[in-house]
């Protein structure tokens, strides 16, 4: 499912107030937005695309004010996935990502189209090709 308008979310308590992930993603997507938010207090995660139990696209973005002033920075594109039974980050980045990166993180299936991800950089390739695992 792709969300036209995307899910924004600043707090862990925004997270868990959503109904549409599981509890398992829920779980994932506070740590997530923890471990980021101790690099830089003003980030927000945005999920715009959603496969059911296995697969997020979204991104980090920097919104509204800080104890020091506006929230700076250009943020980054986001894929999670859902190997093994743990949710991981399977790649991140502002250009298309290398198709073996999203391989290493364990990833076998295809990526749905308008998910990051879903165009890679294949090593001796000069224009992106859709991931295949």
């Amino acid at each position: 499912m792709f969300l036209p308008k995307g899910a924004y979310f600043k707090t862990a308590a925004s997270i868990r107030a959503a109904t549409w992930p599981t509890s398992d993603e829920q779980t994932f997507l506070v740590s997530e937005l923890a471990y980021l938010q101790q690099v830089n207090h003003c980030v927000t995660l945005l999920v715009d695309g959603y496969r059911v139990a296995d697969l997020m696209t979204g991104g980090v973005q920097y919104i509204g004010n800080g104890p020091t002033g506006p929230c700076l920075g250009s943020g980054a594109e986001l894929l999670w996935g859902n190997v093994s039974g743990t949710w991981k980050e399977l790649a991140t980045g502002q250009n298309p990502p290398y198709c073996s990166q999203i391989r290493s993180a364990g990833w076998k299936s295809t990526i749905p189209k308008d998910f990051y991800g879903q165009q890679c950089w294949e090593k001796g390739s000069n224009v992106p090709v859709d991931y295949k695992p």
